[in-house]
């Protein structure tokens, strides 16, 4: 090589280092100002008194509720998900697939709706089902107003999160060990509770572990049945502390308690699926296709077991809000008379929710486009070898994993509702609000995508002269394409649904239409609820088909 190309190459390894450097620092700002700036600013708004108050008999009634709540809907969880995963993947019951994806489109559907669907059941005054058994009973079958009406709710968001786990565990599990089990003469049910159970427990402890933290953390089922008779919970307390009794300062000092259970939760699973791997390791070699257990006249009866979550948490509440919607008067109950789509009709040409619809779109829209590109960026950033600052960035980017959507609210109403932003009121804050909570998503995500791509491949980009930006849009960019899409998927349709964060943040600009959906319960308009609820599962499930369609990205994928 002559002197002169050595003075070049010498030259673009230069450049593409002083890049590099460059490129991590704007990865640094980014993280920082979305994630490291309102936490800091939600630690400066704690006092002294604030923290001494959650010793307090009012205060620990919430954190007991919460708890016992999250731990109460773990045993119904594994019982419905772990049997029912078992006989979609492992035996000849008809239907799995249809049942795998309709458990998935029950996770999708917002637990906001549930809640009010099962109010309309169950309410104790006006509850279709109660309404029914009043006049053989004397009173109403059950009252969802209750503490078991949220573990109930709960049950049915949770176990679909240990059913995702356990199947994955299952279909990646070794068949040679089941069929050993069964030469040495054990039956089929042996085999599942002596082997396949103590294999896949490290899966379904990953599920119990998101179930737990997802019980922790909701909002929509305490707000909705359990604040309304006087249960409190800790999600409830820190919405009352910001939307009906402003003090910042209480409401960032519930959320160390709620941070600090739902962190405790991810740490159990992350120790128990640790002694379970060592305890209960897969030894591979020559794989084989699992033998399917032929259930012979008890398929369509294991079918129907399956199906029975799926009516409770899926089919029945879709049905209930599209009969509300169709009725023009509650009071008059579902007769043919009182039918029309009249409640559609003025929701659809209503200006307020015209608007709400719109902020929802645009806001899915552009949050999930934006997340795209900076989840595959920061991937791409911070690959490579890791030191401090890398791991640093990365930690801090998937730091609100653990944070509660409701905590998240707080902080960003904090760090740039006032000074010195200004953002209360904007679709800005609604937009940082849901780039705080999405972004480890994002990141692991792309993280997936990018480690699928051979690292020689930018390393020769870099070798031939291409410099970050150019390696990123002719190589890296194109070949994570699939992990874009994945993401904005993923993120359009957290944002076009979500609730609990958006509930303590929007202002009457910023409406999104699932607030509207609850501002019409609050209202006591249950025909409006009913039809805005139903609009929103349209824009939702649209969205979950046009990504299969259009985007190639599966409920599986997104799950």
């Amino acid at each position: 090589m002559s002197t002169g190309d050595s003075a070049h190459a010498k030259y673009n390894l230069w450049e593409s280092m002083r890049g590099d450097r460059a490129l991590l620092i704007v990865a640094a700002f980014l993280v920082l100002f979305f994630v490291g700036y309102p936490i800091v600013t939600s630690i400066r708004t704690l006092e002294i008194g604030s923290i001494l108050a959650l010793f307090s008999r009012d205060e620990i009634l919430p954190m007991q509720n919460t708890l016992l709540a999250a731990l109460l809907t773990i045993p119904p969880s594994i019982a419905i998900a772990v049997p029912m995963a078992w006989l979609c993947t492992r035996t000849n019951m008809p239907g799995r697939g249809v049942v795998s994806t309709l458990v998935a489109t029950s996770f999708v559907l917002p637990m906001l709706l549930t809640s009010i669907a099962y109010v309309f059941l169950l309410g104790p005054n006006a509850g279709l089902i109660n309404v029914f058994f009043r006049p053989i009973l004397g009173g109403p079958l059950y009252d969802i107003f209750s503490f078991s009406g949220v573990v109930f709710i709960a049950v049915l968001h949770s176990y679909p999160l240990i059913f995702f786990t356990t199947a994955s565990g299952l279909s990646r599990m070794n068949p040679e060990l089941e069929e050993s089990a069964r030469v040495c003469g054990l039956s089929s049910f042996q085999v599942f509770f002596k082997i396949t159970v103590r294999v896949i427990l490290p899966s379904v402890l990953a599920g119990v572990a998101f179930a737990v933290a997802f019980a922790l953390t909701m909002l929509s089922a305490p707000l909705i049945l359990g604040n309304a008779v006087g249960i409190p919970f800790v999600t409830t307390e820190m919405y009352a502390a910001i939307v009906m009794n402003p003090n910042p300062a209480r409401s960032v000092a519930l959320g160390i308690p709620l941070l600090v259970m739902t962190l405790a939760a991810l740490w159990v699973q992350g120790r128990l699926i640790g002694k379970s791997t060592e305890r209960f390791a897969v030894v591979a070699g020559k794989g084989q296709r699992s033998d399917i257990l032929n259930l012979g006249i008890w398929r369509y009866p294991a079918l129907t077991l399956c199906l029975l979550p799926i009516v409770l948490s899926l089919v029945l509440p879709l049905l209930t809000l599209l009969a509300a919607g169709l009725m023009q008067y509650w009071w008059k109950g579902f007769v043919l008379d009182n039918l029309s789509f009249d409640q559609f009709i003025k929701i659809l040409t209503d200006p307020i929710s015209l608007g709400s619809i719109w902020n929802s779109v645009t806001l899915s829209t552009g949050v999930g486009l934006l997340l795209g590109f900076v989840g595959a960026g920061l991937t791409i950033i911070l690959s490579g070898p890791q030191g401090f600052t890398k791991r640093f960035i990365r930690g801090l980017a998937t730091l609100p994993l653990g944070i509660p959507h409701v905590a998240a609210g707080v902080l960003v109403i904090l760090a740039w509702y006032g000074v010195p932003f200004h953002l209360g009121g904007t679709v800005w804050i609604l937009a940082f609000a849901y780039i705080l909570v999405m972004l480890p998503y994002a990141l692991k995500t792309c993280d997936a995508a990018r480690g699928q791509i051979d690292a020689s491949l930018g390393e020769a980009a870099r070798v031939s002269g291409c410099t970050p930006l150019e390696s990123w849009r002719y190589i890296l960019f194109p070949l994570m394409r699939n992990g874009l899409f994945t993401t904005f998927v993923i993120v359009f349709l957290f944002v076009i649904k979500e609730f609990p964060l958006t509930a303590l943040v929007y202002s009457a600009n910023t409406l999104t239409f699932a607030v509207r959906v609850f501002t019409f319960y609050e209202g006591g308009s249950f025909e409006k609820t009913g039809a805005a609820a139903v609009i929103l599962t349209v824009m939702t499930l649209l969205a979950v088909v046009i990504a299969g369609k259009i985007f190639k990205v599966s409920v599986g994928d997104m799950r």
